[in-house]
């Protein structure tokens, strides 16, 4: 009589193993459910940043001048294109739907900070969660803007040196 093995229980160790083993290995490769979290969150703050620089770019379309604060942004009067005539900057934003501090140093990640440093020259800075490839996230998936805010970033704090100059709003840097 031949002796035959019941190799059942061994395969399914086996197999259990590797499943637990491609889990892991999934986790990773791309970072699991957290770090998608923070490229969600961190899309996000970059959708915020191009808000605000639409504030800031219509008040500077009506006086040629970089507005010193947000506040005085959202205030004043502004073209959204050259040819039309003075507006209100805020573009639909309310001061509470964006916090933004002045300096360069936002304290928490998702927050922002503006600074004007010069007659057509402004700092914009965001603090990242993640470091960023410059693609950025929708609900729909990746999508690179054409945006001043598109280069890498590092986790923390990154600022962005702008020279403003009289040009266009481009609503399709805004994504809601």
């Amino acid at each position: 009589m031949i002796n035959q093995r019941n190799l059942g229980p061994i395969l399914a160790a086996a197999g259990a193993a590797l499943a637990a083993a491609a889990i892991i290995a999934g986790f990773i490769i791309t970072g699991g459910p957290g770090d998608a979290r923070d490229q969600r969150l961190d899309g996000l703050t970059v959708d915020d940043l191009h808000k605000v620089f639409n504030v800031v770019q219509c008040a500077y379309n009506g006086s040629g001048v970089a507005p010193a604060t947000i506040d005085a942004a959202m205030k004043a009067q502004g073209r959204i294109a050259k040819d039309e005539p003075l507006q209100s900057c805020d573009l639909g934003i309310e001061p509470h739907d964006i916090a933004v501090s002045s300096g360069r140093t936002p304290s928490n990640p998702g927050d922002l900070s503006y600074e004007a440093t010069g007659k057509d020259t402004v700092t914009f800075c965001a603090n990242f969660r993640r470091p960023g490839d410059g693609q950025h996230y929708t609900e729909y998936g990746p999508r690179r803007p054409t945006s001043i805010f598109r280069d890498p970033h590092p986790a923390g704090v990154h600022c962005y040196d702008i020279t403003l100059t009289e040009s266009e709003i481009r609503y399709d840097m805004v994504f809601d």
